[in-house]
């Protein structure tokens, strides 16, 4: 039962009698004058306190904080990360931030730059396995991660796709962040539609369907093992692994329990777990039922991407104006022709696949 002290916070959270009473006013008053006051202006006290339990609960959830996984490998690009993080720092919600990054890749300027950056920044140094889910992966096998102290979680790495060109790799790099992390406001976004009950978030030019990658199949399946799902092959993924993601999903890989040693120390564009379990992300959040969301930017720029018409398989899009506070980390890639084209022939391929079935 609720105390005279809940009936007070309720009348005051009320905007309409805010307008009539002051705050102090309507906080000193007894039950019974409560009451009246409700009754005087027509307004129903049950629904207003429903209301307001709704917003206390939903407060708790946004006074949790973000996690952030940043798995380095490429130390060139901190700078580049950190710019987009910067975002993070100066949006509403507050974050911590888990690092992983291989042995043989760590030294003190490394160390101090992501010290300066977050004085409380937890570093876990791991094996090179995996790429950045293996990094992940050692993350989890070495922290106490409390699931209750937050509300979302976001994962990046330093993405740099050896197997093209250099224009290519730095453009899907660029979509992949801008596209979710590009100012404060566009954070925000992304968070609020995690905590409304979205899955994953990330560039809608990058959601891929698992079925499309035939070549992982087995890695794809072994992954989906790993954390006991079906490994349902019309689930959507965001192809590169940089994406927000609802909490359950996190929850449900560290359940499971999976090590790094798992994953193979080779690397390759293609044919290991760490590729097959890219996916899983994605069959996890349809095991819950939860939508992918593909974010668009709506901007203006001569070097942006807008121009590229990339076949998205989500329906599930969200295009977003951003306001006039933002600027792309580096405005001088070019992507050429070339890239242009290769990237629209994959885009046929995946057309003419779906076509087949």
């Amino acid at each position: 039962m609720e105390n005279l002290t809940f009936y007070r916070k309720v009348a005051n959270s009320n905007i309409d009698l805010l307008k009539k009473y002051k705050s102090s006013y309507l906080l000193n008053l007894n039950l019974g004058e409560i009451k009246n006051i409700y009754l005087e202006n027509n307004i129903n006290l049950e629904q207003d306190i429903i209301r307001y339990k709704k917003f206390l609960q939903k407060k708790e959830i946004y006074d949790k904080k973000i996690i952030v996984f940043f798995h380095i490998f490429y130390t060139d690009m901190i700078d580049e990360y950190l710019f987009y993080l910067k975002n993070i720092k100066e949006s509403s919600f507050k974050f911590d931030l888990y690092v992983s990054i291989c042995n043989e890749k760590i030294n003190k300027p490394i160390e101090d730059k992501l010290k300066n950056f977050k004085e409380d920044v937890i570093i876990t140094i791991c094996e090179n396995r995996g790429a950045d889910i293996g990094g992940f992966i050692s993350i989890l096998n070495n922290q106490k991660i409390e699931l209750k102290n937050y509300n979302s979680w976001l994962f990046i790495h330093t993405k740099q796709s050896n197997h093209l060109e250099l224009n290519r790799s730095i453009w899907w790099r660029r979509a992949l962040l801008n596209d979710i992390l590009l100012n404060p406001e566009l954070v925000n976004i992304c968070v609020n539609k995690i905590i409304d009950g979205i899955g994953i978030i990330g560039s809608s030019r990058h959601v891929e369907l698992c079925r499309t990658c035939l070549d992982n199949e087995n890695e794809f399946k072994r992954g989906c093992k790993l954390v006991n799902v079906k490994p349902d092959i019309e689930s959507l993924f965001i192809g590169g692994t940089i994406f927000w993601a609802n909490m359950k999903i996190l929850e449900k890989i560290i359940n499971s329990n999976i090590s790094i040693k798992e994953f193979e120390k080779n690397f390759e564009h293609s044919g290991l777990l760490q590729h097959g379990f890219e996916r899983v992300f994605g069959v996890i959040s349809k095991h819950f039922n939860l939508p992918v969301l593909g974010i668009k930017l709506n901007v203006q720029n001569k070097n942006y991407y807008n121009n590229l018409k990339k076949y998205e398989y989500v329906d599930n899009i969200l295009i977003i104006k951003p306001s006039t506070n933002f600027k792309f980390y580096d405005d001088n890639i070019i992507i050429n022709e070339n890239s242009r084209l290769n990237i629209l022939n994959k885009i046929n391929r995946y057309k003419n696949y779906n076509s087949k079935k």
